[in-house]
């Protein structure tokens, strides 16, 4: 779960979430984007990983995990997404996969400061339940979410 946020942080500030998961080289491909984000951008937090059945496709079971980024301002919030989306290309166009079964790195945009863009239901559940600490509501996805092991950031 989410500790408390720095008091650091000024009400001015933007955060921005960001839902990413892994079912290919899960530790591996997790560990690089957080180095990547660490390095490139103002990260936050990182929440603990859950570990998800692929519910659409076959596969190995995602690795999935909620990271928090303070962009400063809107046009830093865009850029963010930009860069963001670039690494992810990269990542999958440079590692082999079956497709629709092995994703490499996904990264889904989840919304900034208290607009939430969700792309699916489980991107809100999964946000619900690991940011706002609230019960999900849903057998299915409750009995499929189990905590997996936490995946530390080498020392930087």
């Amino acid at each position: 779960m989410f500790g408390k946020q720095s008091a650091l942080l000024q009400q001015s500030n933007i955060l921005s979430y960001y839902m990413v998961g892994s079912n290919y080289k899960r530790e591996e491909n997790l560990r690089k984007l957080l180095i990547y984000v660490d390095r490139r951008f103002n990260l936050i937090e990182v929440s603990d990983i859950y570990e998800f059945e692929c519910y659409l496709k076959k596969g190995e079971p995602y690795y999935n995990l909620i990271i928090v980024i303070n962009n400063r301002s809107e046009r830093n919030s865009d850029q963010t997404y930009y860069l963001l989306n670039n690494y992810q290309n990269k990542i999958r166009n440079t590692q082999k996969y079956v497709p629709k079964i092995c994703i490499p790195i996904d990264i889904d945009y989840l919304g900034t400061g208290r607009k939430k863009q969700f792309t699916n239901e489980f991107s809100k559940k999964f946000f619900d339940l690991i940011v706002n600490g609230v019960e999900v509501d849903d057998f299915d996805f409750t009995a499929k979410c189990t905590l997996a092991q936490i995946i530390e950031l080498p020392q930087l």
